[in-house]
């Protein structure tokens, strides 16, 4: 009975002072929406490259592509790299590139041994780019020198300040890395359910107050968006650096923000908007592609997350209905303040996600819904352990990808 009441007295300390946290409310309390005002200058924009990979994403590229090239931002170049898509990618870039004159596109090599795919397709745009003119000829050599990297993916769509929103703000925060968590848009009824946990969990693990500290060991970047200086990219290795990483943004950003690059990181609500999955199918495949990648493939912290999340996300309400039912059969002091106990835990759980949910744009009651929510990304993740370690790796887009021989610790570049 003590360890009932302890055990609960923890998971409630737990959730309550995670709720009155200011800096896990700074995530939510201060997105990163598109601005109204003039942003930086034509006079002092630093000139942008924008790439994103792209693997057969024909269906997308469409909706997403013009968004870059309509930008309000004029010394930009948008590079598309077809990531050997086996779909019509390669048609529907070339007819792209006839209605925007400012699109190119590339074509990967075959990926070398030890690379994930994505980390590969950016790192050849990169080196791509670099051989390519000026992003704008009137750009003086002290600009040209303050190149930045825009990174995205495919199915990122992009505010038309986007950029030039992204760019003041990272002069402001005097950053030389800036990310932006794209704002999900949701259709399917199991993005509904399963994408709010993910972010609830990110805002937990990585609260935004604690990115943005440079005291502060904690990094987050979002591959859906990512502003990087040159000189800062170049300074960490590139995505060489990370090349073995299936969640190789946040392995950027730790390795960015450990040499003393800069990093800022916010939630928006306009800025770049995605629509990551189509189906339960597909939710299921995308999410478990990361959902181990991001405990680092060691079984040991799969093993203590499951636990932990098991008793301290997904069992409160079953906490709360069995002690009710133990003040209800024999009532008592302990039996009360168990139930007390529950209640708080289940409150401010709810009071929690509550914050993602109207972030999010969902109907408030989905607050009460982040233990189904945890525990369908448990399963995702137990899922995503399975194959990576019998399987060969997840499976994602047609290929295998992650599995053991890849992502052992490969030797330095």
């Amino acid at each position: 009975m003590t360890i009932t009441l302890i055990i609960l007295g923890l998971i409630a300390l737990v959730w309550i002072g995670l709720y009155l946290s200011p800096v896990h409310r700074s995530t939510f309390t201060e997105p990163l929406d598109a601005d109204a005002g003039e942003g930086a200058l034509d006079g002092t924009q630093p000139p942008v490259t924008l790439i994103a990979p792209a693997r057969n994403e024909s269906a997308v590229l469409p909706r997403t592509v013009p968004t870059y090239c309509r930008q309000e931002y004029t010394r930009l170049r948008v590079l598309i790299v077809d990531d050997q898509s086996d779909d019509t990618t390669p048609t529907v870039l070339t007819e792209l590139s006839r209605v925007h004159p400012e699109l190119i596109h590339m074509r990967t090599t075959e990926r070398p041994a030890g690379w994930m795919g994505k980390s590969w397709a950016v790192a050849s745009g990169v080196t791509f780019a670099r051989g390519l003119p000026s992003v704008a000829l009137d750009t003086t050599p002290e600009q040209a020198a303050e190149e930045i990297y825009c990174f995205t993916d495919a199915d990122c769509a992009f505010h038309p300040r986007a950029l030039a929103t992204a760019v003041r703000v990272m002069r402001e925060q005097n950053a030389d890395m800036l990310s932006v968590l794209p704002h999900m848009v949701l259709g399917h009824w199991s993005e509904k359910i399963g994408l709010p946990a993910l972010l609830t969990t990110l805002g937990m693990v990585f609260p935004l107050g604690s990115v943005n500290n440079p005291a502060s060991s904690i990094a987050l970047a979002a591959g859906g968006f990512i502003l990087i200086r040159r000189s800062a990219y170049e300074k960490v290795g590139g995505h060489e650096s990370v090349r073995s990483h299936i969640v190789e943004d946040v392995q950027l950003a730790r390795r960015a923000k450990s040499m003393g690059v800069r990093l800022h990181t916010r939630l928006t609500r306009n800025l770049v908007t995605t629509h990551m999955y189509e189906d339960w199918n597909d939710l299921w495949e995308g999410l478990a592609k990361n959902a181990y990648a991001g405990m680092d493939y060691q079984p040991r912290k799969f093993w203590v997350g499951l636990i932990v999340g098991m008793m301290v996300a997904v069992l409160p309400p079953v906490y709360m209905v069995a002690t009710l039912i133990w003040v209800i059969a024999a009532p008592s002091p302990a039996g009360w303040t168990a139930l007390a106990l529950s209640a708080a835990i289940v409150a401010a759980q709810a009071a929690i996600h509550a914050r993602t949910i109207r972030h999010m744009g969902l109907p408030l009651y989905h607050a009460v819904l982040m233990p189904v929510s945890i525990a369908l990304y448990q399963a995702i993740a137990a899922s995503s352990a399975f194959q990576y370690h019998y399987r060969g790796g997840n499976l994602w887009k047609g290929r295998r990808v992650g599995g053991p021989a890849v992502t052992e610790p490969q030797p330095p570049g």
